[in-house]
């Protein structure tokens, strides 16, 4: 079985300033310039997921919702170039790939209890 190291980059929010390009071209660009430096890297675009944090803000510290976009890549543990570091898949440097979508709630749930144990 093939086991896979995974990434998670924040997907940009702006496009960058091209000139004669559209604003939806101006995006795409900039998400491609994302995926082809990962690539550069090593690094499988493998999917996006939108996920949603829940922050205090504000003077009275109330609770908001924000979504975040975020990119996932993969490559086959031990290929690519450098080393695994602290910026590798949240739940550990390496993990087997997914057999199924209905791993996806699971590493969401995770990922949420991650987050509520660092507030």
């Amino acid at each position: 079985m093939t086991q896979y190291e995974y990434k998670i980059v924040a997907a940009p929010r702006r496009a960058q300033r091209l000139r004669g390009r559209t604003g939806a071209d101006r995006f795409a660009a900039t998400v491609a310039d994302v995926v082809n430096a990962e690539a550069s890297g090593g690094w499988e675009y493998f999917r996006s997921d939108a996920l949603i944090e829940e922050a205090r803000q504000g003077w009275f510290r109330t609770r908001q919702e924000h979504r975040q976009s975020l990119l996932v890549f993969r490559r086959v543990v031990g290929q690519g170039v450098g080393s695994a570091g602290p910026e590798m898949a949240i739940l550990g440097a390496t993990a087997a790939a997914p057999a199924e979508e209905e791993d996806l709630p699971s590493l969401r749930a995770q990922i949420r209890a991650r987050a509520t144990d660092e507030d």
